[in-house]
């Protein structure tokens, strides 16, 4: 007997019915990958905050941490279908969230070179580096006294802990610095106000200003003076108040400010 092959117009019905069959099924099928992604996914970030708990347990007063940096420190498992970790974070300030981009507020506290800084500008996704302030002063024995501000020793000091601490192209230049002293602007992101107290003109801190900014710190200088009619430098003292160099007694101390890429955190 012999064989009968499938005639053309059978092979055309069944590619016609399968056809359908795709595009009925296609939606549903669609739809279950996509829910299964977003559910991985949703797994994955709340393994991500339950890592940065630990993460910030390990190392005190932290509170963001990348995504990349707890996969690389063993406490997060990594997940294909996410996305980029090196664009993502976790914060923990009043409660626990995960960022899908690298974006950083004023107060995050971070860690650098294993040593805590906080964050003095806004920086988004769009910026490629970050504004940070060291949590510790250096040079205790202080620089310059009630009279006396001397910036070519502040400078050669700060230039001195960034070669003790950081190769060359871990800094960003931003505004022609790359290390400098805390500026008025950063002071004014941070709670400060300008204020007449009934004798002088002062920046006196608010319920806004972090307690870190002074609490248990020496008295360190500013990188700029806030008042146009004169060439007085403004310190930071250890009560909190920013006052003219003359109205403060003693030795002031330096607190660097950095400007770092934001893919070297």
């Amino acid at each position: 007997m012999k064989n009968k092959g499938f005639t053309l117009i059978e092979i055309l019905a069944t590619v016609v019915i399968l056809s359908i069959i795709m595009i009925i099924s296609y939606p549903t099928l669609n739809g279950m990958l996509k829910k299964n992604a977003n559910e991985q996914d949703i797994v994955f970030r709340q393994n991500a905050i339950l890592a940065a708990k630990s993460y910030f347990s390990l190392h005190n007063n932290v509170n963001t941490v990348k995504v990349s940096k707890l996969i690389e420190e063993g406490l997060l498992e990594k997940n294909e279908s996410t996305h980029d970790y090196d664009n993502s974070v976790v914060k923990c300030t009043d409660k626990c969230q995960y960022y899908q981009s690298l974006e950083y507020s004023v107060g995050d506290k971070v860690l650098f070179h294993d040593e805590l800084y906080y964050v003095t500008e806004e920086s988004n996704q769009n910026k490629e580096y970050i504004t940070l302030l060291k949590d510790d002063n250096i040079g205790e024995s202080g620089y310059g006294n009630t009279s006396n501000y001397n910036e070519s020793i502040i400078t050669d000091a700060l230039d001195e802990w960034v070669s003790d601490n950081f190769d060359n192209d871990e800094l960003t230049e931003v505004n022609n610095y790359k290390v400098r002293l805390i500026n008025i602007n950063e002071l004014e992101n941070l709670g400060y106000e300008y204020k007449y107290n009934g004798s002088v003109f002062l920046y006196e801190k608010t319920e806004d200003t972090p307690e870190w900014l002074y609490i248990n710190k020496p008295a360190y200088w500013t990188m700029s003076a806030i008042d146009d009619s004169s060439n007085s430098i403004w310190v930071v003292s250890e009560s909190g108040y920013i006052v003219k160099q003359a109205a403060h007694s003693g030795k002031k101390t330096i607190r660097p400010v950095i400007n770092v890429l934001k893919s070297s955190l």
